[in-house]
C-alpha cells in the first residue's frame, strides 16, 4: 500500500527540464493527485502540464487556504481518507 496520498512538485521556474521531472513523477506514482507550484510560469508548458496528468497548479506566492481547499479536494476525488496524526 502506498504510503502517500498526495504529491507536490515545487520549482522555480516551470519549464522544459521541470517538464520532464512532472513525467517522470506521474510515473512513479501515476494514481497519486500532483500538485504543482513555480514562481514563473512558461505559458507554452502551462497546457503541458495538464497533459502531463497534474491535478493543480499555483503560482508563487502559495495562497495555504487555496491550497488547503485543493489537498481536500484531492483526496476527495481520488478517495483517499485522510487521518490526523
Amino acid at each position: 500500500s502506498d504510503r502517500y496520498a498526495v504529491t507536490a512538485f515545487d520549482c522555480e521556474r516551470l519549464g522544459s527540464d521541470n517538464l520532464r521531472w512532472i513525467k517522470v513523477i506521474r510515473k512513479m506514482r501515476p494514481k497519486l493527485p500532483l500538485i504543482v507550484m513555480s514562481k514563473e510560469l512558461d505559458n507554452r508548458i502551462g497546457g503541458e502540464i495538464h497533459e502531463a496528468g497534474a491535478f493543480f497548479y499555483q503560482q508563487h506566492p502559495i495562497d495555504q487556504r487555496v491550497l488547503g481547499e485543493v489537498l481536500l479536494g484531492a483526496l476527495n476525488k481520488f478517495h483517499i481518507q485522510f487521518s490526523s496524526v
